[in-house]
């Protein structure tokens, strides 16, 4: 679906701004020369303070709503009613519409969204960060956090597709994919950061440009954050995670599914359900700037998966039977609506 052919369900006014962590819109202040000025980037992080420099009748400010708030407020009632159920049943039942309407929107395509949708829905359900916690992540690179949400929003889905049910479990999952390279945390540079984005495309490729383009300290913390990571989380995050050991899974993170990752080297038959979502989502999700559209989500994660060219080395056999058996035999959600109703 063209950006020029999406309607939204409705846009989004200033005075609503102060509601969200992640803004739903691109905010521009407006000269009267024409000349625009992004005050707020749609995903870029509220702060409500600055908002009111702005809150003037003399300043004239555009909102270019990118989120569909259509789809957010309706994940966030069927994660509400997902949270509030009592029994498995209910459970199960608040799970597969979850599932419906994920996959109607980013498997089959057959709704139009944003990603920002999902990421906005998943920070009002799920997150519990306070603002000092969300301001040390943003320290370490605003784009990371954006990345680390959007990863969080999508192994949060991806784990309740496994079956996973507990509540309390799927709320550390998401705060997990948070803090995955905080041993990088006060380190990072240039040259890591090129590491890292070449480690998630190939095998090995991150630490070969490390050893011709920098130095030992540079090489060492590369290769050890992901077991660093796992003692300053513990240090610093603990008090938001129901079961802290769930912060060991950090150390996963760089491992493959051919067992050609690092620090430990492990495979997929040493994999659990779990690690390989997390092997699968940080390679998958690309570090970059990142900059939504209204339609960016449409079919994204299928499109995605089938354009991945290091697909044998991330993509575990549990993952790719969500993949290819739940989301792509589902329904559509007018579908599901349709029956629910008739």
């Amino acid at each position: 679906m063209e950006e020029e052919n999406y309607i939204l369900s409705r846009p989004v006014d200033f005075a609503e701004l102060k509601d969200y962590l992640f803004s739903p819109a691109n905010v521009f202040l407006t000269y009267s020369s024409g000349k625009k000025t992004k005050l707020i980037k749609a995903s870029g992080v509220i702060n409500e303070e600055y908002l009111k420099k702005f809150n003037s009748s003399k300043k004239r400010i555009e909102i270019e709503t990118i989120a569909n708030i259509s789809n957010v407020e309706q994940f966030n009632e069927l994660f509400k009613i997902y949270q509030n159920a009592k029994t498995e049943r209910e459970k199960i039942i608040g799970r597969n519409s979850i599932l419906t309407l994920f996959s109607s929107i980013y498997w089959k395509g057959a709704n139009g969204g944003s990603l920002l949708d999902l990421v906005i829905s998943c920070e009002k359900s799920f997150l519990k960060f306070d603002m000092d916690a969300i301001e040390e992540l943003r320290n370490f690179g605003e784009d990371f956090f954006i990345r680390s949400s959007l990863m969080a929003s999508l192994g949060l889905v991806l784990c309740m597709s496994l079956g996973y049910l507990d509540k309390i479990f799927l709320e550390d999952v998401y705060h997990l994919f948070f803090v995955l390279d905080y041993g990088l945390n006060n380190n990072i540079s240039y040259n890591i950061t090129e590491a890292l984005k070449k480690d998630r495309l190939q095998v090995g490729a991150g630490k070969s440009f490390l050893s011709s383009n920098s130095n030992r300290i540079e090489m060492s913390l590369f290769n050890k954050h992901p077991l660093l990571g796992v003692k300053k989380s513990l240090n610093k995050f603990a008090v938001f995670f129901n079961q802290k050991d769930i912060l060991n899974f950090i150390k996963i993170h760089h491992e493959r599914i051919c067992g050609q990752g690092f620090p430990m080297g492990i495979g997929q038959d040493e994999m659990n359900d779990l690690e390989q979502v997390i092997v699968f989502l940080s390679h998958l999700v690309p570090i970059k700037e990142y900059d939504f559209s209204r339609t960016d989500g449409q079919g994204y994660l299928k499109e995605t998966c089938e354009k991945l060219e290091d697909r044998n080395n991330i993509l575990g056999k549990s993952i790719e039977n969500i993949l290819l058996n739940i989301f792509e035999n589902m329904p559509t959600w007018d579908e599901y609506i349709g029956k629910e109703i008739a």
